[in-house]
């Protein structure tokens, strides 16, 4: 765990090659420079660091966990490159909308809180996921819960536009 340290900058990141977890939250001198050198880590936790952006994703290959949380640099371009992903956390992006959710088709776990731009047109894309976390979007509405069929673990807390309209269609969640 490196985070909160200032310090360290993108040139440090050529030491780190092998490294199967790295969690960095709030490195403020890290960019998409330093993620070139990482290519190949299990477990790459990114939260809230600003100079991170869409080119950086292009670099973080073979990555199998991946949380880019509170990374508003991150857009629905970039997540065509973290396609094949196992599991992918994108709480509070605000430029990730439901268009860039095509990108995601495949996917196991999809963590999406608090995400105010991904809709119900979103959730088509995300038919047959094994877990998908949606708290706190209340763009979704009864329509959209239709999409997420054949989820295995499914959470939809904190939408205030979901009604008792929407149980049937959960009923295909295990």
């Amino acid at each position: 765990n490196l985070s909160k340290n200032r310090n360290i900058t993108d040139s440090g990141f050529q030491y780190l090659s092998g490294v199967h977890t790295l969690i960095l939250i709030l490195n403020r001198n890290i960019t998409d420079i330093g993620l070139s050198y990482i290519s190949g880590i299990h477990t790459l936790i990114l939260i809230c660091n600003e100079l991170i952006t869409n080119d950086g994703l292009k670099n973080i290959s073979g990555v199998q966990i991946l949380n880019l949380y509170y990374n508003n640099n991150i857009t629905d371009e970039g997540l065509q490159y973290v396609t094949g992903i196992r599991a992918l956390h994108l709480g509070t992006n605000t430029n990730i909308t439901y268009y860039g959710l095509r990108h995601l088709r495949g996917i196991h776990t999809l963590e999406l809180d608090s995400n105010v731009n991904v809709d119900d047109r979103g959730l088509f894309y995300l038919t047959g996921i094994h877990t998908l976390s949606l708290p706190c979007n209340d763009s979704i509405t009864n329509v959209g819960v239709q999409y997420i069929t054949g989820v295995h673990t499914l959470n939809l807390s904190s939408n205030s536009r979901l009604t008792n309209l929407c149980l049937p269609a959960l009923s295909t969640a295990h």
